[in-house]
C-alpha cells in the first residue's frame, strides 16, 4: 500500500521568529528528511504564506528549499 505524508510548513526563521515559532524551520526540514527515509511514497507540503513580515523574497526561498527537498507536492495557502 501507498504511504503518505502532509506537513504545513513555513520554513524561513526570519517569518517564524517573530511569530514565537523560532527553530520551527529546522524542525520542518528534519520531518521532511525523516519521511523521506521513512520510504514515504508522497510527500505533500502545505505552505504558509501571508505571516506578518513575510515578503515575496521569503516565499520564494521556501519554495526553492521545498524543490531541493524532493518533496512530491507542494501547495500554498495564505
Amino acid at each position: 500500500p501507498a504511504r503518505a505524508v502532509k506537513i504545513s510548513v513555513t520554513i524561513d526563521e526570519g517569518v517564524l521568529a517573530p511569530i514565537g515559532r523560532g527553530g520551527r524551520g529546522a524542525l520542518a526540514r528534519r520531518v521532511i528528511d525523516d519521511a523521506q527515509s521513512l520510504g514515504f511514497d508522497s510527500i505533500n507540503v502545505d505552505l504558509m504564506y501571508g505571516l506578518p513580515g513575510q515578503t515575496p523574497d521569503h516565499l520564494a526561498r521556501d519554495v526553492e528549499v521545498l524543490r531541493s527537498s524532493g518533496v512530491h507536492r507542494a501547495a500554498v495557502f495564505g
